[in-house]
């Protein structure tokens, strides 16, 4: 174990080595990313005997497992100097490896099913679905998170290494026997969300071949903006979760007569008011982005209260930990919103320029609503891929039902449907005078038949 982690530690330095010459003029870019991957592959050999060796005897693997893998990714992922162009089959080679990290975790999670039938037979059907629900739930993340990635959403892929870093952040908390919230463990007899592999996932999509990989963005901002939506989406389903766990939780305390009712009676409400608050928020930002953006924020900080709470009762009533699950909803998912929201800098200048005319200062905290339409920073295109978005853009530009607001939005946007705004009847006077000097002849001759002239 010792050898096979120094050689993998020596890899890091295979870089300088080729540009110090070391290996020759004959030596290239394709022979340092064979020579990093092979370097590292007697310590994928030794977790795959670990693996065994837990699924036969049943000891358990610690968090040092969860992060000399993750530590083993990145040194046998290639640097940018050492990418070249038009090397499609290295690239993708790193697109194999996050597909096939995902399938081993899925059949690891049904062998865990497998085996907790086999070895308890006797144990009580809640706390059996409570695992098998957990662990399946873990597993399908990472399934989805490597699948989209593998077709080129660039905002999975920042998905999929905020979770590696959540794993990390948590798995740091685990290395302390004082200090037990959370446990970054995994055992071959149950299925329990583990975060094991959340890790390693996270280092494989960050590889720079996978990044290179991706569909090219309409904006900077864009994949970043996606990628608040699709968190938002996974806090929705994540509270549910929580809900459904809490429901067998109180059916199990009933017919075991344990009597500890009110954690799960409070991570049932708390999952109910995040999941409602969490639709909301979504249903708000497609409607009116400014809003939902603000609303985003707030609903980030109510995660955040609620999952301290979780964490404290869980903590007094379950000295043993806590599910990964409610660190998830309480520290991970608020951390994530909040970090997209307000950390990089095209997001911030995109909130800047959804301001009313004459309005300076940080946009998420104006809450006036937006009456005149503003050139934005960046064209966005409502934050979706541009062949499946544009489509859409112009079905709303064109529908009476849509809001004035998102009217201004797709207005001051999307030049290619203005033209179906001006012609929209919903659109208010401000907008239409603001169209008419734009200077576009298609959006002129529509105003034109809208006058009647």
């Amino acid at each position: 174990m010792i050898l096979v982690s120094l050689v993998s530690l020596l890899s890091l330095g295979i870089t300088y080595l080729w540009r110090a010459g070391v290996f020759g003029p004959a030596w290239d870019y394709a022979k340092t990313q064979d020579l990093r991957l092979l370097a590292n592959i007697p310590y994928f050999l030794m977790v795959v005997v670990y693996l065994i060796i837990e699924l036969v005897g049943h000891q358990g693997l610690g968090p040092a497992v969860a992060f000399g893998l993750a530590g083993a990714l990145l040194a046998a992922q290639p640097r940018r100097a050492e990418l070249a162009d038009g090397d499609v089959p290295r690239d993708r080679r790193w697109l194999h490896v996050v597909i096939g990290l995902a399938a081993v975790v899925a059949l690891l999670t049904v062998i865990q099913i497998i085996e907790m039938f086999v070895l308890f037979p006797g144990q009580d059907v809640g706390s059996m679905l409570l695992s098998i629900i957990m662990g399946a739930a873990s597993a399908a993340l990472l399934l989805r998170i490597a699948s989209q990635v593998a077709r080129s959403a660039g905002a999975w892929r920042l998905i999929g290494i905020g979770a590696g870093i959540a794993a990390a952040g948590l798995g740091l908390l685990s290395l302390s026997p004082q200090f037990s919230l959370v446990q970054v463990s995994f055992f071959g007899s149950s299925p329990s969300m583990s975060l094991m592999f959340w890790m390693a996932l996270g280092a494989a999509v960050s590889a720079p071949s996978v990044a290179r990989s991706m569909k090219p963005q309409v904006s900077e901002v864009a994949p970043w903006l996606t990628s608040v939506s699709l968190l938002l989406g996974l806090a929705v389903w994540a509270n549910a979760l929580m809900s459904l766990t809490s429901i067998i939780g109180l059916i199990q305390q009933a017919t075991s007569g344990y009597g500890q009712y009110t954690p799960w009676i409070l991570s049932l409400f708390f999952g109910g008011v995040g999941t409602v608050a969490g639709v909301i928020v979504r249903a708000t930002s497609s409607k009116d982005e400014h809003q939902g953006l603000l609303m985003a924020t707030a609903y980030a900080a109510l995660l955040f209260v609620l999952g301290l709470v979780l964490v404290i009762l869980w903590s007094t009533q379950n000295p043993g930990g806590i599910s990964p699950l409610t660190a998830i909803i309480g520290f991970v998912i608020p951390t994530g919103l909040a970090g997209m929201l307000w950390g990089p800098q095209s997001v911030r200048r995109h909130f800047e320029s959804l301001l009313p005319p004459g309005q300076t200062g940080t946009a998420g905290f104006a809450f006036a609503r937006v009456k005149q339409p503003v050139e934005p920073v960046q064209s966005v295109r409502n934050h979706v891929e541009p062949e499946s978005g544009l489509e859409a853009i112009r079905a709303e530009a064109s529908n009476a039902a849509t809001s004035e607001a998102r009217l201004q939005t797709i207005a001051s946007t999307v030049p290619e449907a203005r033209a179906l705004v001006a012609a929209n009847s919903s659109a208010y006077p401000a907008l239409l005078a603001w169209l008419g000097q734009q200077g576009d002849p298609e959006v002129n001759a529509a105003l034109a038949r809208r006058s009647g002239s």
